[in-house]
């Protein structure tokens, strides 16, 4: 497949980039071709793309046509992206397609501060956040940018692990039910519960949200006296995880050991010893009131 890109005159593609795109598809595939361009203006243009390749079972040529609108500016920000970043420290970068007298940006709504080119952003609190990075022209004309992003540098919280039935009274038809409470200061991407399988093997389980922050995933049965371990694992929309074992939970059980046939014979008779010993104290108290 060839696709071309077709710009308008007030755009360039930056160095290393090319309108051509040759590859192979197969069929009902789509995919997705990124151009960093350059816009000498602002405004909004629109972008021819053309594809053409060949029909795989015949080898009959196709194309397709079609356009992309595009908002362009003098100014554009690099970095940051509408994202969620993992760090308090971001970098500001920016590029302007004609020279600027001076140039400054604010955060949050705050005073503009002065810059003459890229810089570092430092110590930012855990939330959301809005830039706005603008520049000034020898003839009075102002361009400008704008971005919102988040920061979280924590890790989410896991509290109140309970499981049913209780690790002393887990048999081998159990299903064991795991609930925890996982909360974060933004928001809960994803809780697992992670379990062995009695042999070292690893078994992952997505868990599901109950009711508010409370989640839930089951444990499959396993035989007499499988040892059982159990972790969980949740993460944010920053990427940032915690496990119960970092959080120092030790979580297993046993599933009850078999009562090997031996055992219960042992404790048959000596309850029937039991009962006919009780029986027969109980026929001679009788007798003895009888007289």
């Amino acid at each position: 497949m060839q696709a071309l890109l077709t710009l308008p005159p007030e755009a360039n593609l930056t160095a290393g980039d090319n309108p051509v795109y040759i590859g192979n598809m197969s069929i009902g595939e789509s995919i997705t071709i990124n151009w960093t361009i350059v816009f000498a203006a602002s405004g909004v243009f629109m972008l021819d793309v053309n594809a053409s390749g060949f029909k795989e079972n015949t080898g009959e040529p196709v194309e397709k046509h079609g356009t992309a609108q595009v908002t362009a500016r003098k100014i554009k920000i690099l970095s940051p992206v509408n994202a969620t970043y993992s760090t308090n420290t971001i970098p500001l970068t920016f590029f302007v397609v004609k020279p600027v007298s001076s140039m400054g940006y604010n955060l949050n709504g705050q005073a503009n501060i002065p810059i003459d080119g890229n810089k570092t952003l430092i110590g930012l609190p855990d939330g959301t956040h809005y830039l706005n990075l603008y520049g000034n022209y020898t003839l009075g004309e102002i361009e400008s940018d704008r971005v919102c992003f988040t920061i979280d540098t924590t890790h989410p919280s896991i509290t109140n692990v309970s499981q049913y039935p209780l690790k002393e009274n887990v048999l081998p038809d159990d299903i064991v039910k795991v609930n925890s409470t996982v909360t974060d200061n933004l928001r809960v991407k994803q809780v697992t519960l992670n379990y062995t399988d009695g042999n070292g093997t690893w078994i992952m389980t997505v868990m599901e949200k109950l009711e508010g922050n409370v989640w839930n995933a089951t444990i499959s049965p396993f035989p007499y006296s499988t040892n059982i371990t159990y972790t969980i694992l949740a993460i944010d929309y920053a990427n940032n995880t915690i496990t119960t074992e970092e959080l120092g939970y030790e979580l297993v059980y046993q599933v009850i050991p078999e009562i090997p046939t031996s055992t219960f014979t042992t404790i048959l008779l000596l309850v029937t010893t039991i009962a006919a010993i009780l029986l027969r104290k109980i026929r001679a108290f009788a007798s003895i009131h009888r007289q």
